[in-house]
């Protein structure tokens, strides 16, 4: 089941050893401004042990905006794509976490 960050099932202190542990997916991440990206793991520096928080990673979005955005989680690989295939929810809200790089 895939779990976003704006939602009551949230694990608070998600990390990156987290997404690891749900399989290795890609990191589904969705920005105010409607654009989304599937992030894979390997550009966010993923280890099987690495504790850096999801809601702590430095991401921009291609418009600019830095922190504001909401991630997602996903157990199987269909989740992920069904994910990038369905339209942005609007007036979502979104977590800000003050970050800069990758761009998405």
């Amino acid at each position: 089941m895939a779990v976003s960050s704006d939602s009551p099932n949230w694990p608070g202190t998600a990390s990156l050893h987290t997404i690891a542990s749900h399989g290795g997916h890609p990191l589904g991440v969705e920005c105010a401004c409607g654009h989304r990206a599937l992030v894979p793991l390997e550009r966010l520096g993923r280890r099987h042990h690495n504790m850096t928080e999801i809601r702590q990673l430095p991401l921009r979005c291609a418009c600019g905006r830095k922190g504001q955005w909401i991630a997602t989680i996903f157990d199987r690989a269909e989740e992920a794509e069904a994910w990038r295939n369905r339209p942005p929810v609007e007036g979502a809200p979104i977590a800000s976490s003050g970050g800069g790089r990758p761009t998405f």
